[in-house]
């Protein structure tokens, strides 16, 4: 392995689609020079001077006027890139949505918007878009923004605080209720309110008991009873 140095920085290019850059991150890297010195570790670029790992190094080293130490690895793609990330330190959910989103699948970058939208999670619209997050980490997301998509968000944002928890399960049960033909909204809303302090609302075990409990409350005096579960 050849190692080479150079200070002009930018002929290194950050790939897109990479993790995005995490600023505290190359803090800690500066910090760390400053206080123990300069100890070089060699990043590894593609024939293109694209990173592949060490970006954050390179920011640190351009930021403090330091040779940037370097090897070339011909053909070296972004799936190297995120395998060498995966194993260095554990990404979170987000990154990959950013970073699928950064390398312009409209998938995910139409999930990010939705995400700053409405000022939620990735959990919220995914499930009710009907997505398992193993498919959100491994690219294959399908996933668009839309006024139908925007109403079916409202609605679950509008009967989650009724219910007084965030968890995955709540979500996967308002799904399956939003998404029954049959389903009243104003009905909904309206029981939820005249139950609003009761002890028939509020968490429970798994998704099963969410559906029997909204069942049981959206069906209240009603003369038709809609099944959830």
């Amino acid at each position: 392995m050849k190692v080479k140095t150079s200070t002009n920085h930018e002929q290194f290019k950050i790939m897109r689609g990479n993790r995005p850059i995490n600023r505290q991150h190359v803090e800690r890297i500066k910090a760390s020079i400053r206080k123990n010195g300069y100890l070089p570790t060699v990043a590894i670029v593609n024939q293109d001077k694209e990173v592949i790992d060490g970006q954050h190094r390179l920011i640190a080293t351009t930021e403090l006027g330091l040779p940037y130490y370097y090897t070339e690895r011909a053909g070296a793609n972004l799936e190297n890139a995120l395998d060498l990330n995966r194993t260095q330190r554990s990404w979170t959910v987000f990154d990959y949505i950013e970073s699928y989103a950064n390398a312009g699948n409209q998938n995910y970058i139409d999930l990010l918007n939705d995400m700053a939208k409405w000022k939620i999670s990735y959990v919220t619209p995914t499930i009710l878009a009907g997505t398992a997050t193993t498919t959100v980490k491994n690219g294959r997301l399908k996933y668009k923004s839309s006024i139908k998509q925007d109403d079916t968000i409202a609605k679950a944002l509008e009967i989650q605080p009724f219910v007084g928890t965030k968890v995955i399960a709540l979500w996967l049960a308002i799904a399956k209720v939003l998404s029954n033909k049959e389903y009243n909204h104003q009905r909904m809303m309206k029981n939820l309110n005249a139950y609003r302090n009761s002890d028939k609302l509020g968490a429970r075990i798994d998704e099963k008991g969410y559906l029997l409990m909204f069942e049981e409350i959206y069906n209240h005096n009603a003369r038709k009873r809609i099944r959830f579960y």
